[in-house]
This record gives C-alpha cells, sequence and structure tokens, in this order.
C-alpha cells in the first residue's frame, strides 16, 4: 500500500516542474515488493466496489475542509486513522480529490483535505493548522457519523503541500498537549 501511495504521489509531483521525486522513496524497503516487480493483487475475499463518502465543512474561524473515506469498510477500521492534509496553492483542486480517493480505497482511514486559510494565498500558520486539526478530531463523530459508536483509540496523522506541509509540521508540538497529538506526519 505504501508503495502505491508513493507511486501516486510520483505521478502528481512529475506534473510540478522541478520537484525532486526521489525523495519518495521509502527508506525501509522490508516488506515492498521491488520495483517493477508485480503489484500486490487483493484479497479475492475482500469486496472490491467502493463507495467513497465526501462532505465539505466551512467553520468560520476554523477554515474549510472536505473529508473522504470509503463508506464500504468497516468504520471501527476507518474511523482509527484520522489524516489532515493541509493544502497548498501549486496543486489543482481536483488533484487533492484524487489523492484523497487514493488514500480511501487503499488505506483504512478518513482523510480531511484542510484549507485553515480559506480566500489567502498564504498557508503557512501553523496555529491555523493545529486549530484546524483539533476541532477535527474534537467533532470526528458529529463530521462523521459512522464514527459515532466506534470506541477505539484515534491516530491524528498531519501533512500538507507547499507551505502547508511546513504548517503541519510545526504544528506537531502545538499538538502534543492536546487530547489528541499527532501520531504522525506526511511531508
Amino acid at each position: 500500500r505504501n508503495v502505491t501511495l508513493i507511486n501516486y504521489l510520483n505521478d502528481i509531483a512529475q506534473d510540478e516542474e522541478g520537484f525532486d521525486t526521489s525523495v519518495l522513496l521509502p527508506v525501509d524497503h522490508v516488506g515492498c515488493p521491488e520495483p517493477n516487480s508485480e503489484p500486490i493483487t487483493s484479497d479475492p475475499d475482500t469486496p472490491t466496489e467502493v463507495n467513497i463518502v465526501s462532505d465539505v465543512y466551512r467553520i468560520q474561524g476554523i477554515g474549510w475542509f472536505r473529508s473522504f473515506y470509503d463508506g464500504n469498510k468497516n468504520a471501527v477500521d476507518v474511523c482509527k486513522n484520522i489524516i489532515v492534509l493541509g493544502v497548498g496553492t501549486g496543486m489543482r483542486t481536483d488533484a487533492y480529490d484524487d489523492l484523497s480517493q487514493q488514500i480511501s480505497t487503499e488505506s483504512e482511514a478518513i482523510t480531511f483535505i484542510a484549507d485553515p486559510n480559506p480566500w489567502f494565498i498564504t498557508k503557512n500558520s501553523e496555529t491555523r493548522f493545529a486549530r484546524l486539526a483539533s476541532h477535527v478530531m474534537e467533532n470526528l463523530e458529529t463530521l462523521i457519523p459512522a464514527c459515532k459508536d466506534t470506541t477505539q483509540q484515534r491516530k491524528l496523522i498531519i501533512g500538507g503541500h507547499s507551505a502547508s506541509g511546513g504548517a503541519a509540521w510545526r504544528a506537531i508540538p502545538l499538538l502534543a498537549d492536546t487530547d489528541t497529538p499527532a501520531a504522525g506526519y506526511i511531508g
């Protein structure tokens, strides 16, 4: 699954002039197929039908964000991994939609594409990013009704494109003292 996501991010990055995609290769190759090997096939007992559930939220003082998850997957599985990715200004919105749908299809996670500073080109405030990520985690059951009856511990994974990626990185210490600190970073 990591290889699929890395390849997908690499394809997106190819459209951005001068972007060094060599950094997208996994450091730890244990368990990863060799380059140019046969793709990993899915379990024939696993349903392949996808039902992407998505909604848009505009919260004054917090920002705008859009959620994505596969409604055919068990809520207990998808509600345990919450990914909040901040937008940059160099990617098209449909590229974020494609990325989110790929994550939803290939993993057990809910992805939120987030803009903590809508209508403004600057996306580099770690305070705004942390506030939005905290809002998502604190209100997850309201935002995603499928998570209402799940009780497992949730992991917040943050990241972003361009300046939002830097804001997400700098938000890690701000989230450390919250009920849901960042468990991971996607850069």
